[in-house]
């Protein structure tokens, strides 16, 4: 098969399973050449790999409403400093975002809490606060970033982070309900996370290869619990 019939079938089937839907008024061939023009760009240094490897990861990170790519070794890479109120809310709406609407947050607001649970507004009165602490003291110890929201009418809280799939790891308890949850394929970095089922997932693994893991953690997760009190 060359490689426009690979593209053309490729796109065929993630169609039937609700990728690309922002180009539904796309014919599958005018998808194509839509999908050469986002491959140019956004593997502009290794464009050829796009076809020679023929994996379907280099198509579906195409999907930007269906799939958030997380570069770890970015977030990891480096010091990430104190996570930041608006930073912690864009995170959350931007795992909103491929969430095939079976995550829709409203009343979405983030605030600091100290160790005796007091709320924090802003960045500036957390660091008052750093500056109120001994001198050697952890400033990390002492201190959460919460993102608050509702759901359906129901309040949730989480604990806002700088890396995505912290915040889909959170998430994925709350809507477990749903049938869905947050997964992170076998591809490399930048890692592609996006929303499945089990039939969905069972599927993509035994008839494209595709390799996908719910997302967990492993180790100490005590630093999630959060008060009762809030």
């Amino acid at each position: 098969m060359d490689t426009s019939n690979w593209l053309l079938n490729t796109l065929i089937y993630y169609r039937k399973i609700e990728f690309f839907t922002q180009y539904q008024d796309f014919s599958n061939y005018q998808l194509v050449d839509e999908i050469k023009k986002l491959a140019k760009k956004r593997y502009s240094n290794t464009y050829e790999r796009f076809f020679d490897e023929r994996n379907d990861w280099f198509v579906v990170n195409l999907d930007i409403q269906r799939v958030l790519e997380i570069d770890f070794g970015l977030i990891y890479g480096d010091y990430c400093g104190i996570e930041s109120i608006n930073d912690s809310i864009r995170q959350l709406l931007s795992v909103a975002e491929i969430s095939r609407g079976f995550f829709a947050p409203n009343k979405v607001t983030s605030y600091y809490i100290n160790e005796c649970h007091g709320k924090i507004y802003s960045e500036k009165d957390l660091f008052k606060y750093f500056d109120s602490l001994p001198p050697d003291e952890n400033i990390h110890r002492y201190y959460k970033n919460i993102v608050d929201f509702e759901i359906d009418g129901f309040r949730h809280l989480i604990v806002g982070s700088y890396d995505p799939s912290l915040t889909a790891f959170q998430i994925n308890k709350i809507i477990i309900n749903t049938g869905y949850q947050f997964y992170l394929g076998e591809f490399g970095d930048p890692t592609p996370m996006l929303l499945l089922n089990q039939e969905e997932t069972q599927k993509l693994q035994q008839e494209r290869g595709l390799r996908v893991d719910v997302i967990r953690r492993s180790g100490d997760t005590s630093w999630l619990n959060l008060p009762s009190n809030l």
